[in-house]
C-alpha cells in the first residue's frame, strides 16, 4: 500500500489542467467528410498480427512462417502453447482440422481456441507440418494469419531422457506470456528447475536466485513459464529436469546434462490483456503440513460463452511454482473428472466457480502445502514478493499476470496479499473492457449509428515505466472501431483533487466522446459518446446486423494516454464480443424501439 501513495499524490497534486476555454479537438475525430485519421493518430489494431513461437530451422534461410514446437514421444501427453501479437485482443486459434488430417486413429492431440495444443499422438502419425490459424477481434477488418507448425514425433525407448525444446515462445513487454518446457522420456514426475545465476538478458546476468522473477516471469515445477515480461532483449537461462529416479535430463541436441533455453522479449507501449487478477491472498505455516490456503478472484473475457459451454472444460490455475487443475461442470463449478469435489493427492481441496455472464472467477484452496512452491522461506516481514500467475481455460482464454505481493512473516506463519488498487501492485499494467453498451440511433446527419457506453480498467505499467503515474498527462485519445479517432486535450479535462480525471461537460451534438472519467487510484474508467455513424466507426448497427442474419459483432476500443517526459505513451486496445437481444422489429431512429435495439455485452445480460 505504501508503494501506491506517492503515485496517487503525484496524480492529485501534479495534474494541472485548465478549466477555462473548453474546446474539443474536432479535427482529430473522423467524419464522413474526413475519411482518414490525421497523421500521427492511431487506428485500432493497426499492428500486424503475427506468431511469436520459435522459428523452425528446417530451411536455409529459415522461412518466416515455419515454427518449431520441438520434439515429442509417441504416446506421451504433449502440451504446447501457440501465441500471437498485434491486431486486437482477444485472439482465437484454430487448427484441429489440419491436425486431424495427419493424426493416426486413437490420437487425441487438438488445438484449443485459446492456443493450447494438448493431447497424445499415436504412431505412425507424422506432424510436419500442420497449419494453425490465428484470428484477432478487430471486427469489420479482422486480421488472420496462418503458420506451419512442426512437431517432431519419434519413438522413445526406456533409456531416453532429454529436453524436447531449446527455444520457447518470444514475448512482448508487459503482456501475458506463457510457454512450457518438456522432456522426452523420464520416470514421472519430472521436476523442472533453473540453475542459480544462469538468467541473462542480452548476455548480462540478471538476479542471483534460481528463478525468472527478476524479469517478471515464474516457472513451475511442471515447466510452465508464465507472467508478464518486465524487460526487453534476448533472454537466456539454464534449465534442469530431474525425474523420480533422480536422473538429470540431457540437452535436446547434446549428451551433456541441462539445457540452455532462449527467447526474445520485444518492446511495446500496449497494455492490453485477456483478464485480470483482482485479488490474491495466501496464508500458511512453514512448520506444519496442510496448513496453507489460497484465495483469489479474477475477471476474464469468456467471449460470451454460457454455462453449458463451460461444462467439461479443463482449467489450470498457476501461481509461482504451484499448479491447481480440474474441470468445470455445467454450473461453472470446479470438479474432478467424475464430477465430485476437487480433492488433490496431498489432501488439499479447491472450491472454485466461474460466472459465465460476468467472467468473474472465485477460488479457495485449503489444506494445501504452498510454502516451498511460492518461495515462502525467503519472505521478509512487511516486504514484497514478485510472482507470475496464469489462469488457463484452453477453450476460451489464457491470461497471465505479474504481481508484487505485500508479505508478512511471524515465526513460521506467512502471508502474501494482493488486492487491485489497495495492496500490492500489478507490475505489467493492463487494459481490459469490463462492459459496454451501444444503443442504435441516428447521428445529426441522419446516418445509422450507435451511442456507446463503456467501462474499463486501465493500469499503469509499474514494473516497466520510469513514470507510471499520470501527473504529466497531456491528452487522451479514444479510438472506436476501425476508423473513429478522437483526441481530448488536457484543457478539456478537470481533476477532482483526489486523483480522478473527468471530461468537462459540453452541449455539443457533434459525433464525439461526451463523457470520460478515469480514477487512477482504482484503475477504473468509463466513457460515453453521442451517436456515432457506423460508417465512421466501422461497427455495424444492431438492426443492420440482425437483418443480415447476425446477432453479434466485435466492439473495438482503444485508449491512448499521452504524457510528457520519458515513456510518454500508454496505449490500451481491446475487442469485446457484443450481442443484440432484439425481441421484435426495431427502428433505426434515435429513441424508437426502446429496449429492443441495444447492443450489450455478456456482462450486462443479467
Amino acid at each position: 500500500m505504501s508503494g501506491m501513495k506517492p503515485i496517487v499524490r503525484s496524480i492529485a497534486c501534479g495534474l494541472v489542467l485548465a478549466v477555462a476555454g473548453f474546446a474539443y479537438a474536432f479535427a482529430t475525430s473522423r467524419s464522413i467528410d474526413a475519411p482518414a485519421p490525421q497523421a500521427g493518430s492511431r487506428a485500432v489494431g493497426t499492428s500486424t498480427l503475427r506468431f511469436m513461437n520459435a522459428i523452425a530451422n528446417i530451411n536455409t534461410p529459415p522461412a518466416p512462417n515455419d515454427y518449431d514446437l520441438g520434439d515429442a514421444c509417441y504416446g506421451s501427453f504433449i502440451t504446447r502453447y501457440i501465441t500471437v501479437t498485434g491486431g486486437v485482443r482477444p485472439y482465437r486459434y484454430s487448427g484441429s482440422d489440419s491436425l486431424n488430417a495427419l493424426l493416426f486413429p486413437g490420437s487425441t492431440l487438438s488445438v484449443g481456441n485459446a492456443g493450447c495444443v494438448m493431447g497424445t499422438v499415436v504412431s505412425p502419425s507424422s506432424l510436419s507440418p500442420f497449419v494453425i490459424q490465428a484470428t484477432d477481434s478487430s471486427g469489420t477488418f479482422v486480421q488472420q494469419v496462418n503458420g506451419n507448425f512442426f512437431l517432431n514425433m519419434q519413438a522413445c525407448g526406456n533409456g531416453v531422457f532429454r529436453f524436447a525444446v531449446s527455444a520457447i515462445n518470444n514475448g512482448i513487454l508487459g503482456q501475458s506470456y506463457i510457454s512450457k518446457l518438456e522432456v522426452l522420456g523420464g520416470n514421472a514426475p519430472v521436476v523442472f528447475s533453473i540453475q542459480p545465476g544462469s538468467l541473462t538478458v542480452n548476455g548480462a546476468q540478471v538476479g542471483v536466485g534460481a528463478g525468472l522473477e527478476a524479469i517478471g516471469l515464474s516457472m513451475g515445477e511442471d515447466g510452465t513459464i508464465k507472467g508478464r515480461p518486465l524487460v526487453t532483449g534476448l533472454v537466456s537461462f539454464t534449465a534442469r529436469a530431474t525425474d523420480r529416479l533422480r536422473r538429470i535430463a540431457t540437452g535436446r541436441a547434446s549428451a551433456t546434462v541441462d539445457q540452455v533455453i532462449t527467447f526474445n522479449i520485444e518492446d511495446t507501449s500496449v497494455t492490453s490483456t485477456d483478464g485480470l487478477a483482482l485479488s490474491v491472498n495466501v496464508k500458511g505455516d512453514l512448520g506444519k503440513a496442510n496448513k496453507d490456503s489460497l484465495k483469489f478472484t479474477a475477471t476474464m473475457n469468456l467471449s460470451g460463452s454460457g454455462a453449458a459451454v463451460l461444462n467439461g472444460t479443463d482449467f489450470s490455475i498457476k501461481l509461482g511454482g504451484a499448479t491447481i487443475s480440474g474441470i468445470f461442470n455445467v454450473k461453472g463449478q470446479a470438479t474432478n473428472s467424475r464430477g465430485g469435489p476437487l480433492v488433490f493427492a496431498d489432501g488439499s481441496r479447491l472450491k472454485m466457480s466461474v460466472n459465465p455472464r460476468s467472467g468473474q472467477i472465485k477460488g479457495n484452496l485449503t489444506k494445501a502445502n504452498l510454502g516451498r512452491l511460492l518461495g515462502a522461506e525467503s519472505l521478509q516481514d512487511r516486504g514484497t514478493k514478485r510472482l507470475g500467475m496464469s489462469m488457463e481455460l484452453c477453450d476460451f482464454v489464457i491470461h497471465c499476470d505479474t504481481i508484487e505481493f505485500a508479505t508478512r512473516i511471524k515465526g513460521n506463519k506467512f502471508a502474501m496479499d494482493y488486492k487491485l488498487g489497495k495492496v500490492g501492485r500489478p507490475l505489467g499494467g493492463a487494459f481490459l473492457i469490463t462492459s459496454t453498451r451501444g444503443k442504435d440511433g441516428a447521428d445529426i446527419a441522419g446516418n445509422l449509428g450507435d451511442a456507446w457506453d463503456s467501462r474499463f480498467i486501465f493500469i499503469p505499467r509499474f514494473g516497466i515505466d520510469a513514470n507510471a503515474g499520470l501527473d504529466a498527462l497531456t491528452a487522451i485519445r479514444v479510438r472506436i472501431g476501425s476508423r473513429f479517432v478522437f483526441t481530448i486535450p488536457a484543457s478539456s479535462l478537470s481533476n477532482s483533487g483526489k486523483g480522478a480525471i473527468k471530461l468537462q461537460p459540453t452541449k455539443t451534438k457533434a459525433p464525439v466522446v461526451s463523457k470520460f472519467t478515469l480514477d487512477p487510484r482504482k484503475f477504473t474508467g468509463s466513457l460515453q459518446t453521442t451517436v456515432i455513424s457506423q460508417f465512421i466507426t466501422g461497427i455495424p448497427q444492431a438492426k443492420v446486423a440482425v437483418d443480415a442474419g447476425r446477432n453479434s459483432a466485435n466492439y473495438n476500443l482503444g485508449i491512448d494516454l499521452d504524457r510528457s517526459g520519458n515513456n510518454a505513451d500508454l496505449i490500451g486496445e481491446y475487442g469485446k464480443q457484443i450481442f443484440t437481444p432484439l425481441k421484435g422489429p426495431g427502428s433505426t431512429k434515435a429513441g424508437a424501439g426502446r429496449g429492443q435495439n441495444k447492443w450489450v455485452d455478456q456482462v450486462n445480460l443479467r
